[in-house]
């Protein structure tokens, strides 16, 4: 599940409580088949007739937005169950046919201290959380976290447990045109993004209005950013003097994705000067270079496309992340 498309609703329907609206929360318990959104999907629903996020493809969201200004209305959650037939399937959108069952409940006044924690929990930094909801009493509550944990969500009897995480980080070190595109790409796709290089001129708000901007030396500054699972490292800077030291240290951390930009020729050498350093081939083997899937284009923007879809993919362990020359 995409914990920020999840997060992205919890922060919005924040917003239109805190400016006076009454909010209703579906959100996916359970499903079958072919239904397109995973278990912990959620859905806002705004007494206005306003939506964020989705519980499917499109087919079901109308009937529980009706759900939801009943749920408005009475006070009362409610579960419901929606079934596509295989005959139907391509009609409404579940291409194999499949089942959803929803919550829909009101967020009431009183629980908006509890989505305040989620989004704190959340920031960029946070430990993260887990949501208790109870589908007798519509109780919340929020419980602490193993914030590296992955994203879950866990229906047991008469609860159901969501966690919510802060969002995967990306260091990008070198304050290159590539990483300009690259950020701005990755923050769209709920990456929390840094930019690292000893270059103060190059590091400013105009160039990268959505990272986070750290002026040093790139191993200092990995060390001290403390990679873990849910971080990706990548070198672009092509300068051996940053791009080096930044490899070595992120090689000492969980980072699940390590990247280093450059030809195949470029890369040759950076893995020889590695290999004279000391470093083994196992964690050489960590070293995804030259970054990027081969999407086939050579501009900036395709660059920066390519090195997104190569974190993704490994952050979810697709079969694009296995690397040709790796297999």
């Amino acid at each position: 599940m995409h914990n920020e498309d999840e997060l992205h609703v919890i922060r919005t329907a924040l917003e239109w409580m805190e400016g006076g609206a009454d909010v209703a929360l579906a959100t996916v318990i359970h499903s079958w088949g072919s239904s397109p959104r995973p278990p912990g999907s959620l859905m806002a629903v705004a007494d206005d007739g306003r939506i964020a996020g989705s519980v499917s493809g499109g087919c079901v969201e109308a009937a529980v937005m009706e759900e939801a200004m009943a749920a408005l209305a009475t006070g009362c959650l409610r579960v419901v169950e929606y079934g596509v037939t295989q005959e139907r399937a391509w009609e409404v959108g579940l291409a194999c046919g499949g089942k959803v069952r929803i919550l829909v409940e009101p967020v009431q006044r009183n629980y908006m201290p509890l989505l305040h924690g989620i989004r704190e929990a959340c920031a960029p930094g946070g430990k993260g959380i887990g949501l208790i909801r109870s589908l007798k009493t519509g109780g919340w509550a929020l419980s602490p976290l193993d914030w590296q944990a992955g994203s879950s969500v866990l229906l047991e009897e008469q609860q159901l447990t969501q966690s919510f995480h802060p969002p995967a980080r990306i260091l990008m070190v070198g304050a290159v045109h590539v990483a300009q595109t690259l950020s701005g790409l990755a923050t769209k796709a709920g990456f929390a993004c840094t930019v690292i290089d000893p270059r103060a001129a190059l590091l400013t708000a105009e160039r990268f209005p959505d990272a986070r901007l750290c002026v040093g030396w790139p191993d200092e500054m990995i060390k001290e950013l403390k990679p873990d699972i849910r971080t990706a490292v990548i070198v672009l800077s092509h300068d051996p003097k940053l791009d080096d030291p930044a490899l070595l240290a992120a090689l000492h951390t969980q980072a699940f994705y390590i990247g280093a930009l450059g030809s195949a020729r470029t890369h040759a050498a950076r893995l020889a000067r590695l290999r004279d350093q000391g470093v083994s081939e196992s964690a050489l083997g960590r070293v995804r270079g030259p970054a990027g899937l081969q999407l086939g284009g050579r501009g900036v923007t395709d660059i920066a496309l390519s090195i997104l879809a190569e974190i993704s993919a490994v952050r979810h362990g697709a079969a694009l992340a296995i690397r040709q020359d790796a297999a």
